[in-house]
């Protein structure tokens, strides 16, 4: 496994799997990358149901704090909402737990469960999205009117990977892969996704010509596989630029909630 673990960082490092960055492409974009959730007072959010956020913050008393929406969830678009008119907020959505159906309010630690064991039970219906705990998180046409009302948007990943260490043999069960294969996949489709939202929203995603770009690490993991989606992340955008502007990529991660409120 350390023999194995330490071929897929070279591979990652050296050759992002196939991306070979095109004749000055470096020079025609600088890319900047920001680890901000340990420097300033970040709070996290996750499901609220009848006016309790299920972790415990007191949506009530969140003061000075820049608040992130973990998971994109159809619970916070109306605190979302209320906030982003005096503050910086932001949320996260998956790209893969997208609502296609009527939303139903459930617990976001209860959904993220369900979706769990339903995969482990039933990996073609988890694919298929046939589960309700699937219809707790927003649809792509909330996520656009967020956007359109300067919400700022980050992406959480496609699949929503647990990429602590004990989890990797699972996804690679899961999928059926090699868990650098997944990871590809996975920062692959997110660059997709985020790209489909620049170019229908320009002019919500520069400031001063630089592109900004904001991702939250799933289950709040920053370890060696999680820097490995991060620089296929980067590969992806370097080697299928939107423009020749500056980028800038915020990571939020690791000690978010440190001082919560509650």
């Amino acid at each position: 496994d350390i023999v194995y673990f330490l071929l897929v960082n070279l591979i990652c490092n050296f050759y992002i799997l196939g991306y070979k960055p095109t004749k000055n492409l470096s020079k025609r974009v600088n890319m900047n990358v920001s680890i901000i959730a340990n420097k300033l007072p970040i709070l996290t959010l996750h499901s609220i149901i009848n006016g309790v956020e299920e972790t415990g913050i007191d949506i009530n008393n969140i003061q000075e704090h820049i608040v992130c929406f973990d998971d994109g969830l159809y619970s916070q678009l109306k605190l979302i909402k209320e906030l982003n008119k005096t503050k910086k907020v932001y949320f996260f959505p998956s790209g893969f737990l997208i609502r296609t159906n009527k939303p139903v309010l459930i617990k976001n630690s209860l959904a993220h469960i369900q979706l769990e064991n339903l995969l482990s039970v039933d990996s073609e219906k988890y694919f298929n999205k046939d589960s309700k705990y699937f219809n707790t998180f927003l649809n792509l046409k909330e996520i656009e009117e967020l956007i359109k009302e300067n919400v700022n948007f980050g992406i959480h990943g496609w699949y929503h990977l647990n990429l602590n260490q004990s989890e990797i043999k699972k996804i690679e069960t899961r999928f059926k892969k090699r868990i650098i294969s997944v990871l590809r996949e996975d920062a692959s489709l997110s660059w997709n996704f985020y790209k489909y939202l620049i170019n229908k929203y320009p002019s919500k995603f520069y400031e001063n010509d630089t592109l900004i770009l904001n991702y939250c690490t799933p289950y709040n993991v920053w370890n060696e596989y999680q820097k490995m989606w991060v620089e296929l992340f980067k590969g992806f955008i370097m080697k299928d630029p939107i423009n020749d502007k500056n980028v800038k990529l915020n990571i939020f991660s690791y000690e978010r909630n440190k001082n919560a409120i509650k």
